[in-house]
């Protein structure tokens, strides 16, 4: 699943934060949102940090890897053995606490570099990473990222040996141990294009300074595997800084005419493939917030027609393609190019799963008949696991379509069924108030109604919990007022 990034290069459409994402109440490790009082801690425990930058209310990864993996109970008591969770929450307020809590947590996503969330982070006691889990993929589950913390701290165990092996050697000897520790865990630390920089130079300069110095003589074998990273570093920040760092410019002033010309000229020049692919999604997502439809999908086939693209990056394109066509109003054609995918994808149930959940989404938004969008968040739901993510998600979107169409009695069927797998879901206890407001059911809103006041909780620390409560409370209102209006 793609990332959310701080600085958008890729446009995404999304369920909206509201409803379902926001009814699942926040449990799970007892996080820590202090930086520096995690660190603390790690070192009083002595243990390593597992840090989350993370995106409550606004990305939909964030809330899937928070569900599926920190909200179990089996995976917070076996990684609780040999980590202090701290939670950097991109999510913030007005006040000027958060506005502090901000300036920080911007600090620290720089320092880590940390372009995107979800992402975790394993530090050791120091703050020093040795490998970070990029995004999440929906479905990994506990289990498996339980294995892949396992994978990180034999490699951090592994990198702690050598280097206390190198402490008690010199030379040249030193420097291969130093080089063997750095190894252990590079591969778990990214990639230059990915993290924005090199992750070693930037999280070991003593340790590669050390190795540099040491193998200064005639053979330089791994001084010049440095020296050939540190080109490569220089030379892929000068070409990102002097066009991906300018696009930021267009995009303040939301020139976004002005990002596609700029982009143009800078592809006539750059011959580096991963800063091309990136002018090339920026490309596509500035003529698409240009309103420049037809523009965007004669570029995004112009790219399909492309030989050697990844799958992953065909994928991005085919979802582009039926992106654009909808919004051209030609439906017919996007979501037959979905039900191609869908088709195409049997063989893989958590690929069908996706492309069923993006073919609703993107139908809702159309001037499709009801029963069509119905139908697609049917085969959405019927898809999808039971009390999953993905049923939670469809099962709300069918309710609130069903409520529209006038069907309160069906919209309270799979309300209900929500409400019994998630008996917190304050909203989609609204909701279902709702529908027995317009039933005339007076009695059964108002007990739903004081249902959701009492789930909320008492005291959240989150700043989306705290909004989340807010909307609650303000809906709660609303539909006292209606309930007292219908009961004169």
């Amino acid at each position: 699943m793609r990332r959310r990034v701080f600085v958008a290069l890729t446009l995404m459409i999304s369920v909206v934060a509201l409803g379902a994402a926001d009814a699942v109440q926040a449990t799970g490790p007892p996080w820590i949102r202090d930086f520096n009082d995690g660190q603390l801690k790690a070192r009083e425990a002595k243990k390593d940090l597992l840090v989350v930058f993370t995106g409550h209310g606004w990305c939909e990864s964030c809330g899937i890897l928070d569900h599926e993996v920190f909200q179990n109970p089996d995976f917070v008591r076996e990684a609780a053995k040999s980590f202090v969770f701290v939670e950097l929450d991109f999510t913030f307020g007005d006040s000027d606490k958060e506005r502090q809590r901000q300036r920080v947590d911007r600090e620290l996503q720089q320092r880590y570099l940390a372009p995107a969330v979800p992402e975790v982070f394993l530090l050791d006691q120091e703050g020093v990473p040795y490998a970070i889990l990029e995004g999440y993929t929906k479905g990994t589950g506990p289990v498996k990222t339980l294995a892949l913390l396992e994978q990180a701290r034999a490699a951090h165990a592994t990198r702690d040996q050598k280097f206390a092996a190198a402490a008690k050697s010199a030379g040249r000897d030193r420097a291969a141990l130093l080089d063997a520790g750095l190894q252990a865990v590079a591969p778990l630390l990214g990639t230059l294009d990915v993290r924005g920089d090199d992750p070693i130079l930037a999280f070991y300069p003593t340790a590669v300074a050390e190795i540099r110095r040491l193998d200064s003589g005639r053979e330089h074998a791994l001084a010049a595997l440095y020296d050939a990273r540190q080109k490569k570093r220089d030379e892929w920040l000068l070409v990102r800084d002097s066009t991906i760092g300018k696009l930021q410019e267009f995009d303040k002033k939301r020139d976004y005419k002005g990002a596609v010309a700029f982009v143009d000229a800078a592809l006539k020049e750059i011959k580096a493939p991963d800063v091309r692919w990136q002018l090339e999604t920026a490309r596509q997502t500035h003529l698409e917030w240009d309103d420049q439809f037809a523009a965007a999908l004669a570029n995004v086939r112009r790219l399909l027609a492309e030989p050697n693209r990844t799958p992953e990056d065909r994928e991005y394109l085919l979802g582009r393609e039926s992106f654009n066509l909808f919004r051209l109003g030609r439906v017919d054609e996007a979501v037959a190019i979905y039900d191609r995918r869908i088709r195409d994808a049997q063989a893989s149930p958590q690929k069908r799963l996706h492309l069923l959940n993006f073919k609703a989404d993107l139908l809702k938004y159309t001037k499709a008949p009801p029963a069509v969008k119905i139908k697609a968040y049917r085969e959405y739901r019927d898809a999808a696991p039971p009390k999953s993510d993905d049923w939670f998600r469809a099962t709300w979107q069918l309710a609130l379509l069903l409520q529209k169409s006038g069907d309160h009695r069906q919209a309270l069927r799979l309300q209900s069924e929500y409400i019994e797998a998630d008996p917190k879901a304050s909203w989609i206890m609204l909701d279902a108030a709702a529908s027995h407001l317009a039933l005339g059911e007076n009695d059964a809103a108002r007990a739903l109604i004081r249902d959701a006041e009492k789930a909320l909780p008492e005291k959240p620390e989150r700043e989306s919990d705290k909004d989340y409560a807010k909307r609650v409370r303000t809906r709660i209102a609303g539909l006292q007022d209606r309930l007292a209006k219908q009961t004169k």
